[in-house]
């Protein structure tokens, strides 16, 4: 019987911990960067990143896709307060803090700051869900969709 694995991200002291484990494995395998840990996740995962303030400068791109009954997550542990501080960005209509073009994603509780355009931007995916994430002095709007994501959800 297979369980699905948990990702537990966490920058400390300038590196990141992330445990890969299910109920008979529980030790961690290493994870730089965010980015690295969303290369690596699969459908049905979930990447918890722990509390704490993230200065970060480039987007974060995600394109890989989850499936149906099968979500990809990324959460903030509960509790803690994930901070992604993009203040160090350039302003620039281009930049945002996180990119989302993949579908099946579930992003909950990650506050998103000082980003150089939006603070996150969700282009052309589907079946996506942002739940008490929180959007602050960006330069632009906090989370905007673009026009065919926008007509996924309301048709």
């Amino acid at each position: 019987m297979a369980f699905p694995c948990k990702i537990l991200f966490q920058i400390e002291y300038r590196f990141a911990y992330s445990a890969v484990q299910n109920m008979f494995n529980a030790k961690p395998d290493l994870v730089l960067t965010i980015e690295k840990a969303v290369s690596v996740v699969q459908a049905g995962e979930t990447i918890y990143i722990r509390g704490g303030t993230y200065n970060l400068t480039t987007t974060i791109t995600i394109a890989k896709s989850g499936a149906d009954g099968s979500l990809i997550s990324l959460f903030a542990i509960p509790g803690e307060l994930t901070v992604l501080d993009f203040s160090g960005q350039a302003l620039d209509r281009n930049n945002r803090g996180i990119k989302l073009t993949g579908s099946y994603w579930h992003i909950k509780g990650i506050h998103i700051t000082g980003v150089g355009d939006n603070g996150m931007k969700i282009e052309g995916g589907s079946y996506n869900i942002i739940e008490n994430c929180a959007f602050y002095r960006n330069r632009d709007s906090g989370l905007q969709t673009d026009d065919l994501t926008f007509r996924r959800l309301y048709q």
